[in-house]
């Protein structure tokens, strides 16, 4: 293939880009990426943004879904005293949950600085 002397370019219209030197082609992908990144940014984050509200929604649903049917078949198919022995132990947990709260938040009510109120017990 023969060059114009001229330009260095290929001759036989297919002139397309021409770079000085490897910088000026390093410089011009990355302007290249950086425009294009730009331009695809908002796509992605509305994109990633509905695969995870969709893989919550899913989360939520199923755990939902499966916690009910669970309770449900355990109250037909479980015998009485297994389904009493777990609502006593759910009852107990609960009471055991409160105490260790309020024992923790009587702690910090105790360790606060004159003239300030402790964060309140739900907190």
């Amino acid at each position: 293939m023969e060059t114009n002397k001229a330009s260095n370019e290929p001759q036989g219209g297919r002139g397309g880009r021409h770079f000085e030197s490897f910088g000026d082609a390093m410089q011009q992908a990355a302007d290249d990426a950086r425009k294009k990144a730009r331009e695809t940014a908002p796509r992605m984050k509305s994109a990633l943004a509905e695969v995870l509200r969709d893989a919550a929604y899913g989360t939520v649903y199923g755990t939902a879904f499966g916690a009910v049917f669970v309770g449900s078949m355990a109250g037909e198919f479980m015998p009485k005293e297994v389904r009493e022995g777990l609502s006593k132990g759910a009852r107990a947990g609960c009471d055991a949950a409160r105490r260790v709260r309020d024992k923790a938040c009587g702690a910090a009510a105790a360790q606060a600085p004159a003239g300030e109120t402790p964060p309140p017990a739900g907190a």
